[in-house]
């Protein structure tokens, strides 16, 4: 995959993240999937745990997650967005 060379660091790493998204794109979906948002394991550990074990029929632990990280980048005053994120984030249901 083209990507233009960058020396910031939160640029590179929103290229990482587009182009993990465009990989997961580009793969035929599974008969069987689930889609868990990382607000919604955060902010309902509990309920999206118990979804993922009806959906492994496993059980999983339980871990420490901090929900300041939810929203944190609204706070955030360096470059948290670019240009290319707008029609995945859309998809994703982020306005």
């Amino acid at each position: 995959i083209q990507y233009p060379a960058t020396d910031d660091v939160r640029e590179r790493r929103a290229i990482s993240w587009y182009y993990q998204y465009q990989l997961l794109k580009a793969t035929p979906a599974p008969k069987n999937l689930i889609a868990i948002r990382f607000e919604d394991f955060v902010e309902k550990q509990e309920e999206t745990l118990e979804r993922l074990e009806a959906f492994l029929g496993i059980p999983l632990a339980r871990i420490v997650v901090r929900r300041n990280s939810v929203g944190r980048w609204r706070t955030d005053v360096e470059q948290h967005y670019f240009d290319f994120f707008e029609a995945a984030m859309a998809e994703q249901g982020y306005t």
